[in-house]
């Protein structure tokens, strides 16, 4: 009989220190005297907060006046309340009937460091979508969020200016979001990125509706929304559905942009430490649909288009190495490497000129000036093919073209052609390989620059005999040749035109 008083005595000890210590943890007093320090010293900020109301088995959390201040983070929320069901989370379920965020403020710094350039996409080897097998339930009522502004800054140790995103007074409102069930909600908000002396203002708006099946799956979404910059409006559409027994969500977006400045685009999306870029985006358009929403990144099972126009482009040499703004350096790079495949019999001064030029341009400059770029892709399966990739030079730029035409398939294999024209020298090259390992087809190279350098001395011979004027046009041929082999040629009047065209042939032996 002692024994179960005894026990009996010890469980309502138990039970009162459970109760005692729920409300001290739970307690304004010990939250603020105990807790904040922690966060203090974890985050090594500062931490204050006006009031507070944790209730775990009412099931209600409210704050007011949060403000988080550390090197690279700020908040400061006015208001957060929250109500919602306790012993619902104990079934597997997420039952939420209120959810505000009044007045908060959000500022994240990212510091970008020169060391080390820009990292390179490694490529990750295809999983497959695992379907939980114990979907957690949700429901989620009115939520509403107001006036939630977002700063973000790039910092980049070489650049005086900021890169600054912002969104500004955004407004969101989820009236249900059920799973399984339906779910909408509604958001707008002011935008604002800035690098530089270019400044983006604009306005963004948008809708979702989903349904989701028991496994926690979006049998059907719809996302509808509108970018307003200027006098510019540009539609983003996204929609996909799944199909349950593949684990796979099939997708559809299209978007559109026109009349932007890209300088903020640049220092907002591609991450790196460079100092300067500009250009306009005269056109994009992009539509898409794929097979599965969570193999977009590879590009797996995609059909689509692309398009894109440019106007006086400065391309950062230190994007050299980006996934996608890479490919306008290829040429360049192969070009800058030929003196490594084409052997020194047939290296004469046109193309040593040529390399010296690439490598002076990848190495010896910060930009890459373009007066105008266009490209035209489409997608098929995964495989890009590319339709047109063309960019003009300044008048002062060393490269006066690049044109690219060819496919990029979804395993990274190559199969393109380029002209680059580099001060006048233009470079036919068709390259194979990989992004990663280009390999150009040198023999082809030097058989098209002999067919080109022939194809000018046979045009310069016919117009001097045409006009019964060989002699006084001898020495527009030498140059001619001279500029390929890198010989002198004889001024002899009776052997320069055999001389020269024997010099032509010996160019491929």
């Amino acid at each position: 009989m002692r024994a179960i008083n005894l026990f009996i005595k010890t469980v309502i000890v138990i039970l009162i220190l459970i109760v005692i210590a729920y409300f001290i943890v739970t307690s304004s007093f010990f939250i603020k005297k105990v807790l904040l320090p922690i966060v203090e010293y974890q985050t090594k900020g500062t931490v204050a907060l006006d009031s507070v109301n944790l209730s775990p088995l009412k099931g209600e959390i409210e704050f007011g006046n949060l403000n988080l201040d550390t090197e690279n983070f700020k908040a400061k929320i006015k208001r957060f309340e929250c109500r919602f069901n306790l012993f619902d989370c104990f079934t597997h379920k997420i039952n939420v009937s209120k959810l505000v965020l009044e007045d908060s403020y959000i500022s994240i710094v990212s510091k970008v460091s020169s060391v080390g350039g820009l990292p390179v996409k490694k490529h990750e080897p295809e999983t497959k979508t695992v379907l939980a097998s114990n979907p957690i339930n949700l429901n989620i009522r009115n939520v509403s969020i107001i006036n939630f502004n977002l700063k973000y800054s790039v910092t980049r140790d070489n650049a005086s200016e900021d890169t600054v995103s912002e969104l500004k007074n955004f407004n969101l409102a989820i009236p249900y979001f059920e799973m399984p069930g339906k779910a909408r909600a509604e958001f707008t908000s002011n935008v604002i990125t800035s690098a530089g002396d270019e400044t983006l203002t604009g306005f963004i708006q948008g809708k979702l509706n989903a349904t989701f099946n028991d496994k926690s799956i979006p049998k059907e979404l719809v996302f509808d929304s509108s970018l307003k910059l200027g006098d510019n409006v540009s539609p983003l559409s996204i929609k996909f559905n799944s199909e349950n027994e593949l684990g796979k969500t099939p997708f559809e977006m299209s978007a559109e942009l026109s009349n932007l400045p890209l300088q903020p685009f640049f220092q907002t999306f591609l991450k790196g430490d460079y100092k300067k870029t500009n250009g306009y985006i005269n056109n994009f358009q992009f539509k898409a649909n794929g097979a599965d929403m969570t193999s977009i990144n590879n590009l797996e099972g995609m059909d689509g288009i692309f398009s894109l126009s440019l106007s006086n482009v400065y391309i950062p040499m230190e994007l050299e190495n980006n996934q996608y703004i890479g490919l306008i350096f290829l040429p360049l790079n192969v070009i800058g490497n030929l003196d490594k495949s084409i052997s020194t019999r047939a290296f004469n001064n046109s193309l040593t000129n040529v390399l010296d030029i690439s490598n002076s341009v990848l190495h010896g400059s910060n930009i890459l000036e373009c007066k105008s770029g266009e490209v035209r892709a489409n997608i098929s399966n995964g495989n890009i093919n590319i339709n047109k990739f063309l960019f003009l030079g300044t008048q002062s730029s060393a490269v006066k073209m690049m044109d690219i035409t060819g496919a990029i398939n979804k395993d990274q294999s190559i199969d393109i052609q380029t002209k680059t024209n580099l001060s006048g020298i233009v470079i036919p090259i068709h390259i194979t390989g990989t992004l990663k390992n280009p390999k150009p087809d040198t023999v082809s190279l030097v058989n098209s620059m002999v067919q080109n350098t022939a194809q000018t001395v046979g045009n310069i011979i016919g117009t001097a005999t045409n006009n019964n004027n060989v002699k006084n046009t001898t020495n527009s041929i030498i140059n001619a040749v001279d500029t390929f082999t890198g010989s002198q040629q004889s001024n002899d009047n009776d052997n320069t035109v055999g001389n020269l065209l024997n010099s032509v042939k010996q160019i491929g032996k």
